[in-house]
């Protein structure tokens, strides 16, 4: 059974996949107060909302050690392309159950 959460992240991935966790991040949680902190970047530079990207990262993490989702990355010519979480089988399969049930 899922949580509303996992459902919600699951849903996400298969509508916008291959995802980066910073994207996930922005869908999953749109109006966290996260998004206004400062983190650091380098000596002597911030950005807003930067722990809010490792907080996305750290979601489609847990979801893929569940088999869920799993990273991909493809190379062509040199630079990655379509790099992101994409849904598994076993995600779909756990999704679909849940919006049955």
């Amino acid at each position: 059974m899922l949580t509303e959460a996992q459902h919600k992240a699951l849903k996400i991935v298969r509508d916008h996949g291959p995802i980066r966790p910073r994207e996930f991040a922005k869908a999953m949680w749109p109006d966290s107060p996260g998004w206004k902190r400062h983190c650091k970047c380098g000596p002597g530079g911030c950005h807003q909302g930067g722990g809010m990207y490792t907080a996305g990262g750290a979601y489609l993490g847990k979801l893929a050690r569940k088999g869920w989702v799993m990273q991909r990355s493809r190379r062509l010519g040199g630079v990655y392309s379509e790099d992101g979480y994409i849904l598994t089988h076993a995600g779909l399969v756990a999704l679909r159950q849940a919006e049955a049930a």
